[in-house]
């Protein structure tokens, strides 16, 4: 795992400092080893940084830039390759010879020997720039679920690239410029969805795409490699043996996760996911399971309790943290340097004390995001199909900056569902900001469920839930995996019919028949309480100052409207309702960040 950089350069502006600089802008991605190439020919530039976080082959036979032998191909990659040993003995059958036991040097001769199906061959999570010089083409690309990230802007006269914002931010070259649209869409979603950033002309690299940048002709072409099935012939599966091939495919993912030449932990809260992860990792390793927990004093937020009679129960070595006041008004205060882009998912901030927690012992840890979405675990799901049964005969009615009427004003339960997750609808993020945005939905074959289910993969996952958790844990140099995440496991839920993965509309079902296997169905039966924070708490008590100032902060900026800032405060001030503190959260993230960004630099 690591942090990549790099750059073609027409304009020949750009040196091997340069390249160094933005490279070490994102040490703590790679704290173990560091790497540069800069070439200059007659017509451009070109560089390529590498941060290392050795966890696989940890000498320095691993070092990146990787070249082949002949020097004509370069790669630099963030990530991990779970098939790398089975490829190796692969590319050994067809003569290859490797000079290290590396998954880079695996990728970089399967890209080479089996150009048109690698990433067909390839499992793994990954962000990678592959540079073919005999055909002057620079390759950029992501992973099918967008577990690494990979940010690119491209003038005409350079293409940069780099893991995290700050490869950017700290860019002498680049000018800095708030993408106001994007802002927007961070308003109404607390994130940053699809291709957008919240810096003009920087784009994300979508899950599961691939850039081809020609240099000689300059043109920029980008493909999808990677899509979700639609439902399927598998829907005629017996129940049985669809859980069977779920388990299956589960415990195959967990074990390819489990391999590593450094110490591995597993995040714990006591809750389907993440138990069903530490069980199966408990239940097929040799070695004893590190699991970690973030706990609350306050008993309404707090799974630690949860965490620790499973931990028992299966024998691991257990590691707990509690939240202290100081720990929240530490890490809030600082979280416009932990994430370089404003982060509105106020859970970002457990995740940074877990991975304050996970550091001193293991290097490696396996999470569990992606069960809710791929099993049905949020109600909001239900909610909203529900819902929709009724909204869809209401007629259309004055929303008058009413919640509860512009969620009436949704006629079927995507749009419902949308609407729902909000933090500022759309009429409000737009006297914010001052300018119209709206994400355009992929297109689903999908329906009811299954379709909501699609498109929270398809944007919430990889744009809040693996973007938090991958800035979170690569600050402390912690690699994080996401067992619940194979796409072979993905393709196979995605193609089942939502009755078989939440019978009777029972979150969940089909996993839980799972992780009763391994775990007493009485250690689990309690209700969903998600890896949610006492935020209303902090930021009305101990953080009401620190709010209400940074906030405030932001009309004089003339960014925002001043008259909807001065609403919300005054809403935060007297018992606020959970909505209000999400736009009070998403204010304040947006205001650290522009501080830190900004205006200190």
């Amino acid at each position: 795992m690591c942090g990549i950089t790099g750059f073609v350069d027409f304009e020949n502006i750009y040196d091997l400092n340069d390249l160094r600089l933005i490279t070490d802008s994102i040490r703590h991605r790679g704290p173990d080893d560091s790497g540069y190439i800069f070439e200059q020919t007659d017509s451009f530039s070109i560089g390529f940084g590498n941060r290392r976080l050795s966890v696989i082959d940890l000498s320095e036979r691993g070092h990146q830039p990787f070249c082949s032998p002949c020097g004509n191909y370069v790669l630099v990659f963030n990530g991990m390759i779970y098939n790398y040993r089975q490829l190796q003995v692969e590319l050994i059958q067809l003569g290859i010879q490797f000079r290290s036991n590396s998954d880079t040097e695996v990728l970089l001769q399967a890209i080479l020997n089996w150009p048109d199906n690698y990433l067909t061959k390839i499992e793994g999570i990954f962000s990678f720039a592959f540079y073919d010089k005999p055909k002057a083409e620079v390759h950029l690309v992501r992973d099918p679920i967008g577990v690494k990230p990979l940010f690119y802007t491209y003038t005409g006269n350079t293409l940069v690239w780099g893991s995290e914002l700050r490869t950017f931010l700290i860019n002498r070259h680049f000018r800095k410029q708030l993408d106001i649209p994007s802002l927007n869409l961070y308003f109404q979603y607390a994130y940053f969805p699809g291709n957008s950033s919240i810096l003009k002309h920087v784009r994300k690299i979508l899950p599961g795409e691939k850039l081809v940048f020609k240099i000689r002709n300059r043109e920029l072409k980008a493909n999808k490699y990677w899509q979700f099935c639609g439902q399927s012939i598998t829907n005629q599966l017996p129940e049985k043996e669809v859980i069977n091939r779920t388990h299956q495919l589960l415990k195959q993912s967990i074990g390819q996760r489990l391999v590593a030449d450094v110490p591995i932990g597993v995040l714990l809260s006591g809750g389907y996911d993440s138990t069903t992860v530490a069980a199966i990792a408990r239940n097929i390793s040799d070695k004893v399971i590190k699991t970690f927990t973030v706990g609350f004093e306050e008993d309404k937020f707090n799974e630690a309790h949860y965490a620790k009679v499973i931990a028992n129960y299966l024998g691991t070595e257990h590691h707990e943290i509690y939240f202290t006041q100081k720990d929240a008004t530490d890490i809030i205060h600082n979280i416009g340097e932990y994430f370089d882009e404003p982060m509105g998912d106020s859970g970002a901030v457990s995740v940074i004390l877990a991975a304050q927690l996970v550091k001193p012992y293991a290097k490696v840890v396996l999470s569990s995001e992606g069960g809710d979405e791929l099993f049905g675990g949020y109600t909001g799901y239900f909610k909203a199909l529900n819902a929709a049964k009724l909204t869809s005969f209401i007629p259309q009615v004055p929303q008058f900056n009413n919640r509860k009427l512009y969620l009436l004003n949704q006629k079927n339960a995507l749009d419902l569902y949308d609407a729902i997750t909000h933090y500022f609808p759309p009429n409000e993020a737009f006297r914010l900001t001052n300018v119209h945005a709206k994400r355009s939905l992929l297109k689903s074959t999908h329906q009811g469920l299954n379709q909501l289910l699609y498109y929270d993969l398809s944007y919430y996952l990889p744009d809040d839930l693996l973007m938090k958790t991958d800035r979170a844990m690569m600050h402390f140099g912690i690699e994080n995996r996401d067992p619940l995440l194979s796409p072979q496991l993905v393709q196979f839920l995605m193609q089942l019919d939502a009755k078989l993965k939440c019978p009777q509309l029972s979150p969940k079902g089909l996993l839980k028949q799972i992780t009763h296997q391994y775990i007493p169905q009485e250690l689990l039966s309690r209700p969903k309480m998600g890896f949610s924070i006492p935020l209303q708490i902090w930021l009305t008590t101990l953080l009401r100052d620190f709010v209400s100032d940074n906030i405030s902060y932001l009309k004089r900026t003339n960014l925002l409207d001043s008259k909807v800032i001065d609403r919300i405060l005054r809403s935060s001030q007297n018992k606020p309702d959970y909505h209000i503190i999400k736009k009070v959260w998403a204010l304040l993230a947006f205001s650290l960040w522009y501080q830190r960004w900004f205006v200190a630099d």
